[in-house]
């Protein structure tokens, strides 16, 4: 029995050492970097797919590193958030803004599974989790395969990888995004009033001094076509800006070719470097000491 055990807990350490976390764009890590590290000059972008996809840290800001992490939104920002503002640096803070980003989204469990030592990670995935996730050797049962493309994905051609930030290099394929555009603008989009979703997230955003920037990445413009209540959202980040240590940068409708965009509400890389070219003089004139 103890050789058992022993057995399960080495292959989960080497689990860990060599195959989850030199993944560095990757959920996981990114995780376990917020939760352990404290760089001191360090800047977080904090979001979604939208996050990791639209943002090039280095043109930006010189420490800043991306935690976007796809198929998530305002639940896990708050967590993450949370860490962040229990660190002692003063560091401006990038959040991205999604017009989904009051929607329910846990995300993949891959992600989460080797940082449940946090007691704010375990609640965070409360209604995902199973007995044997709870237990070394047996937790990644099911996610090695998610590991193993992390893993290999940081070698991939078809993307280019800076601090966290994942961005798709591939050929833009014209009748492909034509389509994607196609069934946007068969689906009507609207903004959910957020009240009594948003309370967490407005006390974080209150409880500190530090500068937080909310930035809306671009959307291809048939985004909006179908979008109902677009007022209501602008209104809504307008009061966000109206707060006193935020300010909000909405670029969610710069206009940007269709080569510039993977799909119709994520850029590729090369909308990504113009976008970041974009936010980063923006950055620059916020804060002209860290650039």
């Amino acid at each position: 029995m103890a050789g058992i055990v022993l057995g399960c807990w080495l292959m989960d350490l080497l689990a860990m050492r060599f195959l989850i976390l030199p993944a560095r764009s990757a959920g996981a890590y990114k995780v376990h970097r917020m939760f352990t590290g404290n760089a001191p000059d360090e800047v977080p972008i904090l979001g979604s797919s939208r996050a990791a996809g639209s943002y090039v840290p280095e043109r930006i800001d010189a420490h800043a590193f991306d935690y976007g992490i796809e198929k998530t939104e305002h639940e896990l920002v708050e967590v993450m958030l949370a860490e962040e503002l229990r660190k002692e640096r003063r560091t401006p803070i990038l959040i991205n803004w999604d017009f989904e980003f009051f929607q329910h989204k846990v995300g993949n469990m891959a992600h989460f599974v080797p940082n449940l030592e946090h007691p704010t990670v375990r609640a965070y995935v409360a209604e995902e989790l199973h007995w044997y996730h709870r237990f070394p050797g047996l937790r990644f049962f099911g996610l090695y395969d998610d590991y193993l493309k992390a893993l290999l994905g940081e070698r991939s051609k078809g993307n280019v990888r800076s601090a966290g930030g994942v961005f798709d290099n591939g050929r833009h394929d014209r009748s492909r995004f034509q389509e994607q555009v196609r069934r946007r603008l068969a689906t009507q989009m609207r903004w959910i009033d957020p009240q009594g979703k948003d309370s967490v997230f407005l006390d974080l955003v209150r409880s500190t001094d530090r500068r937080i920037i909310i930035v809306a990445a671009p959307y291809h413009r048939s985004y909006f076509t179908n979008f109902k209540d677009l007022g209501a959202a602008q209104a809504y980040l307008a009061g966000l800006d109206s707060l006193v240590n935020v300010t909000v940068l909405d670029h969610s409708r710069d206009e940007l070719p269709d080569v510039d965009f993977l799909n119709t509400s994520h850029v590729n890389y090369t909308g990504a470097q113009v976008f970041s070219e974009r936010l980063g003089r923006e950055w620059t004139a916020l804060f002209p000491d860290r650039r």
